[in-house]
């Protein structure tokens, strides 16, 4: 999930909140996953509590990403999947904090569901 920063503004104390459906589970958090074009990258503060991620930067600039990036792990198969809008926290200019909520996104894994083992046999299945 990329969430990018074309307000204009530059917030602080800034929030993502990403909660994941029941049966997943994060595997691994990956870092350096935050940036800008005209200034680099910085790291944001990340933890895991259940099955919510969370990461936190001190200041979002105006045109600033964050991914959000987390390897993760389902309970079973599935042929779709609804992860929840992330949730994004910051104070805004004036000194008020302020909560979004992005759009929820379901995605439909049927085609990946459908194969037994690794990924050598879901190209060999699916690669014509």
């Amino acid at each position: 999930m990329v969430i990018y920063n074309i307000s204009g503004q530059t917030f602080t104390d800034v929030t993502f909140k990403q909660t994941y459906p029941d049966g997943v589970t994060v595997k691994e958090t990956y870092q350096r996953d935050a940036g800008t074009e005209a200034t680099g990258e910085q790291s944001s503060a990340r933890k895991v509590e259940g099955n919510v991620f969370y990461a936190s930067m001190a200041t979002f600039k105006n045109r600033q990403y964050a991914v959000v990036f987390n390897e993760l792990e389902l309970a079973r198969r599935l042929r779709e999947i609804a992860f929840p809008g992330v949730e994004v926290s910051y104070i805004d200019p004036q000194g008020q904090r302020q909560t979004t909520k992005l759009l929820d996104s379901t995605y439909d894994l049927f085609i990946y569901s459908n194969v037994v083992g690794g990924l050598e046999r879901f190209l060999k299945k699916y690669n014509n």
